[in-house]
């Protein structure tokens, strides 16, 4: 599915409207109509809405919401931010449509009705006060409306996106009025998956207004929802005849004395994903704690029992482990000494195809930048936004998300995927996906490096990089939200890491069912 930013949808408007003869009053009367049907269908029981309407064709698609929601007998008031004779175009059609209509109309500056005041029970707000087109803080009367209504707390749902937040990036310039649910049209918006503005948009349903899929396909958008339907085309069924060595054989590097549990979660990781073998490098004061409770694996170590972290004396070791395998991650627990520098160095000189690195490795490339010349085209990047934050000194990534994730990935000609809620997934060809799996409950230690065992996994097995990178990213969601099933607060990496058998069972089931 496509996400689309602001001057795409426009386009796509102007398609229908110049090309296809397809006038824009008509898409504004379907918007406002199929939000209108949405919200009768899904709330049964509203005794009051109160819509606050702006002056362009937001407000107008709420004007149009208003009308048919009065026609259905509700009690509805309207809240302008602007004097309704400077309206022009469609939203000044929608507008001289209501006059004679029994709805009651409040212009801002005003005191707020008093039943919104009271916030009965039943009582929602409809926020159609600005769309996709703001570039900068909001001022004025929209802002002081937003201010007035805030404290109320009363159930707001956001027609196109809540009103203060940026449509193309995914950053908040005003506090909006936070959504329960965003009723946007033909496609999601980057803000409707991309935080900080995500966490204000609630639940996103997408309402087609009859934009042609050929219009849509003609726009070039590049950056797309991450679903299990995109899974579903990249599965590869399982040969029925297969054996261990058939599904390939994983390798994963990290683990010192101090940090030994992150590299064990990611080799089990490798295995429940689908990999016939998973094999550790690790140091050997690592060892027993990688091989405790997880025989599955199979762990190679370095040193003595006092060797607290990998060091370049450990590369003619590594160089022989490497031997046979199908894929290699570097990074969890590994440590981020000077000597494990000059380990990680070896490491992707004797590796030269596309490889998972994560955690200590990256945090070894943003301090020491002339190591980037030995990562392989290709690779799989996984930094949580910390990492990110040093891989780009300067950079606003908590603001900037999707931009920042882009940036390196075009930059260092690598996969990046940057964690968090929305896990972005940028390739270096300008392609991107944004997550709409996972939840909060997978904000816990280890989570990232159950995460690294699944994209290793994957490779191992013969995916590309560009499809495991998007399928692990799912399918760790789709995991979590299996471990999160009864509490969001009981889950641990463990637990998603053992429910990664349940998400690729929902694929894998789909795809059989479709054949």
């Amino acid at each position: 599915m496509y996400l689309s930013n602001s001057s795409e949808i426009r386009k796509a408007d102007q398609a229908m409207i110049q090309d296809f003869g397809f006038p824009g009053l008509l898409l504004m009367e379907t918007a406002g109509r199929k939000g209108a049907e949405w919200i009768l269908s899904h709330c049964s029981e509203l005794k009051s809405i109160f819509i606050l309407a702006g002056p362009g064709n937001n407000g107008g698609d709420g004007l149009v919401i208003a009308r048919y929601l009065q026609q259905a007998g509700r009690k509805v008031e309207i809240l302008l931010s602007h004097d309704p004779q400077n309206y022009q175009g469609d939203a000044l059609a929608n507008w001289k449509a209501l006059q004679g209509l029994d709805i009651p109309v409040h212009q801002w500056p005003c005191a707020l009705p008093a039943k919104m005041r009271k916030r009965p029970e039943g009582c929602l707000v409809v926020d159609a006060l600005l769309g996709t087109g703001i570039t900068d803080k909001l001022r004025g009367p929209v802002a002081e409306m937003i201010e007035a209504v805030a404290p109320l707390r009363i159930n707001t749902f956001a027609i196109d996106l809540p009103s203060g937040l940026s449509a193309d990036t995914g950053e908040r310039f005003n506090t909006p009025l936070k959504a329960e649910a965003t009723l946007t049209f033909q496609c999601p918006k980057i803000c409707h998956y991309v935080t900080p503005a995500a966490d204000d948009c609630g639940a996103v349903y997408v309402l087609d207004i009859g934009i042609l899929p050929k219009v849509m396909a003609g726009l070039g958008i590049r950056r797309f929802l991450l679903d299990e339907a995109l899974c579903c085309q990249f599965y590869q069924k399982r040969p029925e005849a297969g054996h261990k060595g058939t599904f390939g054989h994983a390798a994963l590097v990290g683990g010192s004395k101090a940090y030994a549990g992150a590299i064990a979660l990611s080799g089990m990781a490798a295995l429940q994903s689908g990999a016939g073998l998973s094999s550790v490098f690790t140091t050997e004061s690592a060892r027993c704690a990688v091989y405790q409770g997880r025989p599955e694996l199979m762990v190679r170590s370095f040193g003595t029992a006092e060797t607290e972290w990998l060091t370049a004396a450990a590369l003619p070791a590594l160089t022989e482990f490497l031997k046979g395998k199908s894929s290699l991650a570097v990074g969890p627990g590994l440590g981020n000494e000077p000597e494990t520098c000059n380990f990680l160095q070896g490491l992707l000189q004797a590796w030269n195809r596309p490889l998972v690195i994560d955690a200590d490795a990256l945090n070894i490339l943003s301090s020491e930048p002339e190591l980037w010349r030995y990562v392989p085209q290709g690779s799989i990047l996984t930094p949580h936004p910390g990492e990110m934050a040093r891989l780009l000194p300067g950079r606003d990534v908590h603001n900037r998300r999707i931009e920042c994730a882009e940036f390196l990935a075009e930059l260092k000609q690598v996969i990046v995927v940057l964690k968090g809620k929305g896990t972005i997934v940028a390739f270096p060809d300008g392609k991107t996906y944004v997550n709409s799996s996972g939840n909060s409950g997978m904000a816990t230690g280890g989570a990232g490096d159950v995460l690294t065992g699944m994209l290793t996994g994957l490779l191992a097995q013969g995916y590309t990089p560009e499809q495991s990178a998007t399928m692990g990213v799912y399918l760790h969601g789709r995991a979590g939200d299996f471990a999160a099933a009864f509490s969001k607060e009981g889950v641990t990496a463990s637990l998603i890491s053992e429910r990664i058998g349940a998400a690729i069972g929902v694929i894998e089931r789909r795809v059989n069912n479709e054949k």
